[in-house]
């Protein structure tokens, strides 16, 4: 290895940017990094509205040695679907509380255009479900009801909001496949209707059918961004069955199929 694949990334970030660099990332969380917004040659000269622009954003949590999210930089636009995927601990749901201003970057910036207009629904829905209802529910209220039935009313209640940015965190998890069509459904039309819905998932066949363009991160950074079906249909790790029996026939879906 050379010098410089010796340096953490964390010190990288410094140096690219004409800064000296702290010894320890506990001592860079003293001397934040503010770095101007700039919009991603790759995103420039679209036709739709930025909704959100993500500029060189870093973050590590406070017990991780390492940054969790590296030198990120990406746009999202309203009318489009985006989804973040990546293997667990790469990033997603660190990213979407970035996206959602619970989280502060350690470095770079989150510019966001309607600020107010902002729905963020976590993994766990319990609280949202209490607090977006308008009164006040222990748990015990909700028991009854399964994870799945919790899921889908959160996530049709955040996809039915009225916000202009829907941020959710692995929707249709735990649903059936006839409730995760309804969930999908809905976000496709949020989009059609010039909203910005971005969504974690760990399912190919999910991304494929319901998202415009997916994000892919690897251990915090990124590792493509385009068409969901370029993604789910580009390679043999994240993509569908129907892929993997028809391959190079962009057959990635049941739907492609009928």
């Amino acid at each position: 290895k050379g010098e410089r694949d010796l340096i953490p990334d964390f010190q990288k970030l410094y140096l690219s940017h004409g800064f000296s660099p702290p010894l320890t990332l506990k001592d860079a969380s003293s001397l934040p990094l503010s770095l101007p917004p700039r919009l991603p040659k790759e995103e420039e000269g679209g036709q739709k509205e930025e909704a959100i622009r993500v500029s060189h954003l870093s973050f590590a949590w406070p017990s991780s040695p390492s940054l969790d999210i590296f030198d990120l930089s990406f746009s999202a636009f309203f009318g489009e679907s985006l989804a973040l995927v990546g293997e667990n601990g790469s990033g997603k749901s660190t990213l979407l509380s970035l996206l959602s201003g619970l989280k502060n970057p350690r470095f770079g910036r989150v510019w966001r255009r309607e600020k107010r207009e902002i729905f963020f629904l976590p993994q766990d829905p319990l609280p949202l479900l209490a607090l977006e209802e308008g009164r006040s529910l222990g748990k015990e209220e909700l028991l009854p009801l399964s994870s799945g039935e919790r899921q889908k009313k959160a996530d049709l209640l955040a996809l039915e909001s009225g916000k202009k940015v829907i941020l959710l965190d692995e929707p249709g998890q735990n649903l059936d496949s006839s409730a995760r069509m309804q969930v999908g459904e809905k976000i496709r039309q949020r989009a059609q209707k010039g909203d910005l819905v971005i969504f974690s998932t760990h399912d190919p066949a999910f991304c494929a059918s319901f998202a415009d363009r997916a994000l892919c991160l690897l251990k915090g950074k990124k590792a493509f961004l385009g068409s969901s079906r370029d993604l789910v249909g580009g390679q043999t790790f994240f993509t569908t069955p129907f892929n993997r029996a028809f391959p190079q026939k962009n057959i990635l879906t049941l739907k492609d199929c009928l």
